[in-house]
């Protein structure tokens, strides 16, 4: 099977741009009246956040993935609309990154800067320049395939949305994978879940 996953991703990612469709590039007064309508809210396009993928630790810069919880992950910023369509996914960053220097590194942020378009985030998200020295660079895709699953999930999500197909389970809280989840590979090739 994991001869055929990257084949599978790539061709689910390469339908990226037809499915995540950018921020800048969206009706934005449509964008900002379904905010407005359904939580009173003036001018919003998006409502922006991270979350962490919990992985493995890496052999190369294992401090960097440990995020403020403790556990070894990629941070992922996402924003959607107001029908939880993603409009932009960044998917590469060590989870010990700051939610605001991935804003500060993302296209849509200088956007946001000039004041073109708005969106809606939490304290990580000031709309201000802001000096960083942190020592983390972004994971190079090739070295991380959790990075290209979240963005072919990230496509299946918005293929769903698009075709009416509800998204039934409630989003759970943020969580460390519990030990033990990742099957330890023997090599016979069986799979051994303890």
């Amino acid at each position: 099977m994991s001869r055929i996953l990257p084949a599978v991703l790539h061709g689910i990612i390469s339908l990226t741009p037809q499915y995540i469709v950018s921020v800048h590039c969206c009706a934005t007064d449509r964008l900002k009246g379904d905010f407005h309508t359904i939580a009173g809210f003036p001018n919003v396009i998006g409502a922006i956040d991270c979350t962490h993928i919990a992985i493995k630790a890496p052999s190369v810069n294992e401090i960097n993935f440990v995020n403020r919880k403790g556990f070894y992950s990629v941070n992922v910023q996402v924003i959607c609309d107001s029908h939880l369509a993603l409009l932009n996914v960044v998917a590469k960053w060590p989870g010990g990154t700051h939610e605001s220097f991935i804003a500060q590194n993302r296209s849509v942020d200088l956007n946001l800067q000039k004041g073109a378009v708005e969106d809606i985030g939490d304290r990580g998200y000031p709309l201000k320049t802001m000096a960083d020295d942190s020592p983390h660079k972004p994971l190079k895709p090739t070295r991380c395939k959790v990075c290209y699953i979240v963005k072919a999930c990230s496509v299946l999500h918005n293929i769903t949305i698009k075709n009416g197909i509800p998204l039934n389970d409630p989003p759970r809280p943020d969580e460390p994978m519990p030990d033990g989840v990742f099957p330890t590979t023997h090599s016979s090739g069986t799979e051994d879940k303890s």
